[in-house]
């Protein structure tokens, strides 16, 4: 059996010093998107392998969600209190969270 383990780096970018990882974390499955909250609090992550997780911006697991299909979009609304995610085959969903990992709907 293969297992592939991919990770999130997050690089911290200063004009004299060379790229070094701020955090690096296991994200569970290829990355497909990521997305910013607003206030850059909390990191959305959605994978090819049916999980959302977010991540504050620390590096912490915030909450993660298993779901259908690959996550092909995430999305903060304005305020920052939702996250929505698409998926696609089979079914093309959307679903919506609270801030807190609570599905809305």
């Amino acid at each position: 059996m293969l297992v592939f383990l991919l990770t999130l780096i997050l690089i911290t970018l200063t004009p004299t010093q060379p790229l070094t990882p701020y955090w690096i974390k296991p994200s569970g499955g290829p990355p497909t998107i990521l997305a910013w909250s607003p206030d850059s609090s909390l990191l959305a992550v959605g994978t090819s392998k049916r999980t959302i997780i977010t991540l504050t911006k620390n590096g912490k697991l915030q909450w993660h969600y298993k779901i259908d299909s690959c996550v092909y979009c995430v999305s903060w609304s304005p305020d920052g209190t939702m996250l929505a995610a698409g998926i696609s085959y089979p079914d093309y969903r959307i679903y919506v969270f609270s801030k807190d990992g609570e599905l809305k709907w």
